[in-house]
């Protein structure tokens, strides 16, 4: 279902001829800040955009999923269109295309709810039941999503713990990485999914997995980011699979210098969200840390020091994408900037072009054929409330960014009104529904 935002529009008639004066627009919250806090759904603060991805195998192709209005698709640039029948949970934490497919994606869909013990029950219908949470899947390009397993994904409330993906493809097979099922594994693309026994509690409540990433030249290597909440839980992991092989399965602990850091009072335990290898030098290896900031390893994840990166203050890295074309070059992207390093992480540049500066900046795709066609989702924040959320655009490397709606003001771009109401008293007062 869409997030939407209210607007009052007072227009004043003319009290001769048939002119009318400008109309004026009032924001109406849909969501009170107590509401906000006590993590009651819809209204501000509830869509925001987690995860936007090219189509490996297609550059003209980009899916995005929110929190709240599911699966959307842009083709060659062109406008965002829903796409949901059949996905049933209001929205997503992140989504993977197939290397070799575009018409085939995966999203880990959730209706967002904070984290509990409930048990998955169809009594109330999976519409409106922790029973929508799971694993969904398309083979023709959005236009239909069937789930393919469920397990439940929760909001964990905290954009320390955004921007990295549950899913990664992995040679024949899919891994993907829940919330309370551990790391589950397909080799039948999706269809069936074995849960790999794993120590540690790995994929649990408190220990859920952030993120999972595949090495770009070793299939049987996976590498897993998992939520933690004491200073001695391990940050990171790396598994070797070898059961294709009638072999093990092989957990190793890794970043354990990275468990002790203690560098932001707002985050005492920082967990590792987001990681970035190198497709040429898989032993180059980048992983966000929350507020802590980026932290760089040149031997597989065994040793690690932080990258210095000016200008960030109590923000956590939303994303870490590495140049599809020039490996040393990385796009790192946190709430508020963007920079870019043209020597693997070494040194830094912030880009000063990103509009909207109260805006949130929550992920970031690079076109794999031209990099200088690049897409950033935002939500607009305002007076502490996020009231809206789009998509922005740049084909000139992040020099200049367009917004991709279709309608603008003054809070950001709209995609539309869905519907317009007449008051039922005030013939001069109308309500709006935008659907961003």
């Amino acid at each position: 279902m869409f997030k939407r935002i209210a607007f009052i529009m007072a227009v004043l008639l003319m009290i001769t001829g048939i002119a009318y004066a400008q109309p004026s627009w009032t924001q109406v919250p849909l969501r009170t800040a107590a509401q906000r806090d006590a993590g009651m759904m819809g209204g501000e603060g509830m869509e925001i955009i987690r995860g936007i991805s090219y189509a490996p195998s297609n550059p003209n192709i980009l899916y995005l999923v929110s929190d709240v209005s599911q699966v959307w698709k842009s083709i060659d640039g062109g406008p965002w269109q829903m796409k949901h029948n059949g996905f049933l949970a209001n929205g997503g934490l992140s989504l993977a295309v197939h290397p070799t497919d575009p018409n085939i994606v995966f999203v880990a869909g959730t209706s967002n709810n904070p984290l509990d013990t409930t048990t998955c029950s169809m009594d109330n219908g999976p519409v409106v039941s922790k029973c929508a949470d799971g694993i969904y899947k398309t083979t023709d390009g959005g236009e239909n999503w069937v789930m393919v397993k469920q397990t439940p994904f929760y909001d964990l409330r905290d954009t320390a713990k955004i921007g990295g993906n549950n899913f990664a493809f992995a040679g024949a097979n899919i891994y993907a990485g829940t919330h309370r099922n551990g790391l589950l594994k397909s080799a039948n693309g999706g269809a069936t999914w074995q849960a790999l026994t794993l120590p540690e509690n790995i994929g649990t409540i408190g220990r859920e997995i952030l993120d999972v990433k595949a090495h770009p030249q070793d299939s049987s290597i996976i590498f897993i980011a998992v939520n933690r909440a004491s200073p001695s839980d391990p940050v990171l992991y790396k598994l070797t699979d070898k059961l294709s092989e009638n072999g093990p399965v092989m957990l190793e602990r890794i970043g354990s210098g990275l468990a002790s850091l203690t560098c932001n009072t707002l985050e005492p335990v920082p967990v590792a969200r987001a990681i970035a290898i190198n497709p040429n030098n898989p032993d180059i290896i980048y992983v966000s840390m929350g507020l802590c900031s980026v932290y760089k390893s040149t031997d597989g994840g065994i040793t690690w020091f932080q990258t210095y990166i000016p200008s960030i203050t109590n923000e956590s890295i939303m994303a870490i994408v590495i140049d599809p074309i020039n490996s040393s070059k990385i796009y790192l992207l946190s709430e508020s900037k963007l920079f870019i390093s043209q020597n693997r992480g070494d040194t830094w540049t912030q880009l000063n072009t990103l509009p909207y500066n109260k805006n949130i900046y929550t992920s970031l795709a690079v076109n794999r054929a031209d990099p200088n066609i690049m897409f950033i989702s935002y939500a607009n924040n305002t007076n502490g409330s996020i009231i809206s959320t789009c998509v922005l655009k740049s084909v000139n490397n992040g020099q200049l960014w367009i917004s991709t709606s279709l309608i603008n003001n003054n809070s950001g771009p709209y995609q539309g009104i869905t519907r317009i109401k007449a008051h039922p008293v005030s013939d001069t007062t109308y309500f709006a529904i935008m659907d961003c």
